[in-house]
């Protein structure tokens, strides 16, 4: 069987600048087409996530695993050694250009309930919960009456804006621009088949966005219980 060309381990280039020139050195080391398309794409002077991350570590990924599919037919275990070494070092330069790529794209994750109930009943209930617990409900906006007067259609659908001023005020005094997250707000929606689901941002997401100060975020979450609750719901 021909031998594969393998990756010697990856030191750290003479004259390193940090983690950049690791990750172009260990990239460096890889013989194969996709060293090649790493080292291209690692070709600038600075790490910039927003345009090289995404595929790049998509290719470090690969990196590795390349070398652990060939293990059982070329039973070279130093072979394995020596790659892994060279991908461990870029897939640990790569596990901040990930993070920075969630931030830069706005990741927030969301939360899908499905309710018990009717896609009337569950916003009636959710309302009644939420106002009788001193929410405000600033806005229930009918998204499926919207579509129709514009000459579409879309299954039932309303978006419910609450918030109550006393918590979320010293957010947005804390972080400014937190005011784009609120007041908070509900999607209550139909699915074919019936299914109703309730979507929301949980305040764990909301950690640390916009400047907000750790563990203020916390003090948003008090009425995701009451929420579950209103509509007998399970996760989705």
């Amino acid at each position: 069987m021909a031998r594969v060309p393998h990756c010697p381990s990856a030191a750290t280039p003479a004259g390193s600048g940090g983690r950049f020139d690791q990750a172009r050195g260990a990239a460096s080391a890889c013989g194969d087409a996709r060293g090649r398309r790493i080292r291209a794409r690692l070709a600038s002077t600075a790490w910039r996530p927003g345009r090289y991350g995404q595929a790049a570590v998509r290719d470090l990924g690969g990196c590795l695993a390349t070398g652990l599919n060939r293990v059982h037919a070329m039973r070279d275990q130093a072979w394995i050694s020596r790659r892994a070494a060279a991908c461990g070092v870029m897939l640990a330069v790569a596990a901040p250009a990930t993070n920075a790529l969630a931030m830069e794209a706005g990741m927030t994750e969301t939360k899908r309930l499905e309710s018990a109930y009717p896609f009337a009943d569950t916003l009636q209930k959710l309302r009644s919960a939420l106002e009788g617990r001193g929410f405000t409900i600033f806005a229930a906006i009918d998204q499926r009456e919207a579509a129709r007067s514009a000459g579409l259609e879309m299954p039932p659908t309303t978006l419910l804006v609450y918030g109550n001023p006393k918590g979320g005020t010293p957010l947005m005094i804390a972080a400014p621009d937190f005011g784009l997250e609120l007041p908070l707000k509900l999607l209550v929606r139909e699915e074919a088949g019936g299914k109703v689901l309730v979507v929301y941002t949980p305040a764990s997401s909301l950690e640390g966005r916009h400047g907000l100060p750790a563990g203020l975020a916390a003090r948003l979450a008090g009425a995701e219980p009451l929420i579950a609750d209103a509509v007998g719901a399970t996760s989705n």
